[in-house]
């Protein structure tokens, strides 16, 4: 049995918990390699709620092992995403649930809406930037995003958030 097992059945659980379904399922548990400094996880959730089956993909954000960028404070994190999900022009998936204490998997964590997308990485960057011209349009792109970031007020930002102590 591999990590992937133990990841899946503590995430199982905890959703079940979450979403008060005892009967909830998960498939396709997949973990990413894009986004390095954070364990990703990928799954679709199974349920019966209110008499009515249900099904949402998920992605599960997990503290790893060894991370390229400690600390990682996951209740800030996930605070954070709320807030900057809820200012314009910030295009952020929804957080849902939080794992402060690392109970479910043995390690922090949380989970948000699946968005559908793939992600740039360094050995595939010619599947995404098609020319120059492509490549500055999505430049002036993120700096808009940047921009409206940066206009979010540091006091809608969570307590635990670097300079708003």
């Amino acid at each position: 049995m591999g990590d992937g097992d133990d990841v899946g059945r503590g995430l199982r659980a905890f959703l079940a918990r979450e979403l008060d379904a005892d009967d909830l399922t998960i498939a396709g548990l997949r973990r990413h390699i894009e986004g390095f400094s954070w364990e990703t996880w990928d799954l679709t959730a199974d349920w019966t709620s209110n008499g009515r089956r249900r099904r949402r993909r998920l992605i599960a954000r997990r503290v790893p092992q060894a991370g390229l960028a400690p600390p990682y404070d996951v209740p800030g994190q996930w605070e954070l995403a709320r807030v900057l999900r809820s200012a314009p022009g910030i295009p952020l998936p929804e957080p849902l649930w939080v794992d402060a204490a690392g109970e479910a998997t043995g390690r922090p964590l949380f989970f948000m809406q699946h968005i559908e997308g793939d992600v740039p990485a360094p050995w595939n960057t010619h599947k995404y930037f098609r020319d120059d011209a492509h490549r500055r349009a999505i430049g002036h792109h993120l700096v808009r995003i940047l921009s409206a970031v940066h206009a979010v007020p540091l006091s809608s930002s969570p307590r635990s958030a670097p300079g708003n102590d």
